[in-house]
């Protein structure tokens, strides 16, 4: 009954923050573009606030899939008016906004700002639902401690087994994606990496079996700590050598949330030092996307870009970009609306079977978003601006289900809260299972910038 009254109130919370920033926009309350953008960040950062209080209250994980996934979707859709709201859109970032955002209309962005905050809020809301709807008391699937120890030593058997067959090809995958990335770039790397078969999907394997180890180890912190830097440092070397951020930072993500939940628990009197991490870890992601933008890279000249910027700021900017991408999506709809009605993600799944059977790669191709904002027919505008735009969830989100998409999310809150629980459950569930979920992970919480394709192979194929 307590999780179930706690839920009520943020409901009615939630609700009420919908109403006013619903009410804000439509009766254009504010004179100005700069103020309603200042009002919108304050609304969100409280309703960012009002979420973690509640889940705290109804005792979620601190490090979880659902918080990890809706802590990235504020930030890579409504990010913008925050950074607004702290003054930390400089000169560079003005005309970005004004090139890239404010030149598809102020209506669709504001729009769009409403339409990713109320598809935030639901999803909010399909968590929490399905944590208000558990039993107090809960029952183990094993019977003792040595039943649940023999479940992780078959864990264990399986990680290796995969890493058995997986570590030559990712090792060779590995250095081909290296090579090609130091020479042509990370966005345009032609890597058996990007393919989704052959070498690079067998490889992948290395990874779910390396997942598999960590969770296999959770009573054994020596063990599992040599693998967590081991990956750790090597993904950090990577994203350093390459550029591309989104395999490191999903994986040591998940080795962080499984660390947390059976190694070391984060208390709260940690919290002031885990926070100084997470802004050295934003110093390091600086660093790699710096090293990609100046001309030498030399000591002096780090020194100089770091001493005259704003890092936190800049990052969370850069990655706040994202919103350009469902904006497009928006701006082409609104003048043909032709939505999928879910069709997407259909081929996504039968799509990517039948182009390696080379039957035909139009399925597949169907699935993405930016093929139909790349068709001749959108606007020239679209034409001009498209480049280098990723993907975007809550653009595909709009692309198959408009506005009827807010109602959508909540189902998929629910699922998600459902496999991110699963995923942690310890004794609960199948050690198995809930580490492969835990691969299962890394893809999920990069789909917030990505497609439907980027996550749906990967996950059926395994």
């Amino acid at each position: 009954m307590k999780l179930q009254k706690r839920f009520m109130a943020y409901l009615y919370i939630e609700f009420l923050l919908c109403f006013i920033i619903i009410i804000a926009i439509k009766l254009n309350f504010f004179s100005s573009l700069y103020m309603l953008e200042n009002m919108l960040g304050i609304i969100i950062i409280i309703n960012y606030i009002n979420y973690y209080f509640f889940a705290a209250k109804m005792q979620l994980e601190i490090l979880s899939l659902s918080s990890y996934f809706i802590t990235f979707m504020y930030l890579f859709n409504l990010g913008i008016p925050v950074c607004r709201l702290m003054n930390w859109i400089d000169s560079s970032g003005e005309t970005f906004m004004n090139l890239r955002i404010y030149i598809m209309g102020i209506t669709n962005y504001i729009g769009y700002l409403l339409y990713a905050f109320l598809l935030i809020t639901f999803l909010q809301i399909g968590v929490l639902y399905y944590h208000s709807q558990k039993q107090e008391k809960r029952i183990s699937l094993y019977k003792n401690k040595i039943e649940y120890n023999y479940a992780l030593i078959k864990c264990k058997n399986i990680g290796f087994f995969c890493i058995l067959i997986g570590i030559l090809p990712y090792i060779l995958n590995e250095y081909i994606y290296i090579k090609d990335a130091l020479r042509w770039g990370y966005q345009s790397v032609n890597s058996t990496n990007l393919s989704g078969t052959g070498i690079g999907l067998i490889g992948n394997l290395f990874l779910v079996g390396y997942i598999m180890l960590l969770y296999a180890f959770q009573h054994n912190k020596k063990k599992f700590d040599c693998l967590f830097l081991i990956l750790l440092f090597y993904q950090l070397f990577r994203m350093y050598i390459t550029g591309d951020r989104s395999t490191g930072i999903t994986l040591i993500l998940v080795i962080i949330m499984i660390r947390n939940k059976f190694i070391n628990k984060i208390k709260r009197s940690r919290i002031i030092k885990y926070g100084i991490s997470g802004i050295f870890i934003l110093f390091l992601l600086k660093i790699i996307e710096t090293s990609r933008q100046l001309e030498t890279f030399t000591l002096k000249n780090i020194i100089y870009f770091f001493s005259s910027n704003n890092i936190i700021g800049n990052t969370i900017f850069g990655f706040s970009n994202n919103v350009w991408s469902g904006m497009m999506v928006r701006y082409c709809m609104s003048q043909v609306p032709d939505y999928r009605l879910g069709l997407t993600y259909l081929a996504a799944i039968i799509g990517k079977p039948l182009s390696i059977l080379n039957i035909t790669d139009s399925v597949w191709q169907y699935a993405a978003f930016s093929n139909y904002i790349n068709s001749p027919e959108r606007d020239i505008l679209i034409s001009e601006i498209r480049s280098a735009m990723g993907g975007s969830f809550s653009g595909e989100i709009y692309f198959n289900f408009g506005w009827f998409g807010i109602i959508i999310i909540f189902f998929w809150g629910y699922l998600l809260a459902k496999i991110s629980e699963v995923s942690l459950d310890g004794i609960y569930s199948n050690p198995t299972i809930s580490a492969f979920l835990l691969y299962l992970s890394t893809l999920l919480i990069w789909w917030v910038r990505q497609y439907f394709t980027s996550v749906s192979w990967y996950s059926i194929f395994y």
